[in-house]
């Protein structure tokens, strides 16, 4: 109820992440992470590209403050047909469509109407919302993204493989216990694929016996050692995704 509360919603998320992501992780057609943002954002070579893309390493920043409110216009879309995007609504009970209301009316309830009753300002209210909103926006859409967004966490095309080698390739993880403490261990994203229900804070102790039995397999297990390293990372595979693909530039030029 806590993710209804703060604005989310824990019916599209369990969908949305559970089956979807988790499921199918970076598969361009199966996992919403990386289709829902297309074609503002390009996060696959299989997508086809547009001109904006070639500046996506740098306007992306600004979109990611605004992604509450995608947010709740994609819940909303998502709750009347009973599914997001393609992954339908299979099991929900009556409760969880009657905790999205409750919760949603909740959040605006107790974050804007409420504080604008009090202190009779909407307008004050309705600004200090947008700025929680953004503030929150901002650290998670830059969590979420660079877990999945470097050069080599995209599967070649064609490629299919293991569920737990497939989470560990498309995933990377960052930083250590500090970093673990403050993301509530986000930051371990590959730790967080493959043991999802473990104990967040034990993934930086997972991380090292999980590396070495990768190594021993011959599975690709990629680890930044701080934020900023996987930051430029993320950048210089936006800048990647960004460049027009040679087949689509010669099929222009031939026209």
């Amino acid at each position: 109820m806590a993710d209804d509360i703060i604005g989310g919603s824990s019916l599209v998320w369990r969908y949305h992440h559970h089956v979807s992501h988790h499921a199918y992780t970076n598969d361009v057609e199966l996992d919403q992470d990386v289709h829902s943002s297309y074609p503002i954002l390009r996060l696959h070579e299989e997508q086809e590209y547009k001109w904006h893309h070639k500046y996506q390493q740098f306007y992306c920043w600004l979109l990611f403050p605004v992604l509450f409110i995608s947010v709740h216009i994609d819940d909303t879309k998502a709750f009347l047909a009973g599914k997001t995007y393609s992954t339908r609504f299979s099991g929900a009970t009556k409760q969880e469509y009657t905790l999205f209301v409750v919760g949603k009316i909740l959040h605006f309830a107790l974050l804007l109407f409420l504080p604008a009753y009090f202190y009779s300002s909407f307008l004050s209210s309705l600004f200090y919302y947008c700025v929680y909103g953004a503030t929150g926006s901002l650290v998670l859409g830059t969590l979420f993204i660079v877990s999945h967004n470097t050069p080599e966490t995209k599967e070649e095309e064609g490629q299919k493989r293991d569920w737990a080698v497939m989470n560990i390739e498309h995933s990377c993880s960052w930083g250590g216990d500090v970093a673990a403490f403050f993301t509530g261990g986000l930051n371990m994203q590959i730790e967080h694929h493959v043991f999802p229900s473990a104990n967040p804070m034990l993934y930086t102790k997972m991380r090292k016996i999980i590396e070495e039995e990768c190594k021993k397999r011959g599975v690709r297990y990629s680890y930044y050692s701080t934020l900023p390293e996987v930051l430029v990372a993320f950048f210089n595979f936006m800048v990647q995704m960004g460049q027009q693909p040679k087949a689509q530039l010669n099929q222009k030029k031939q026209k």
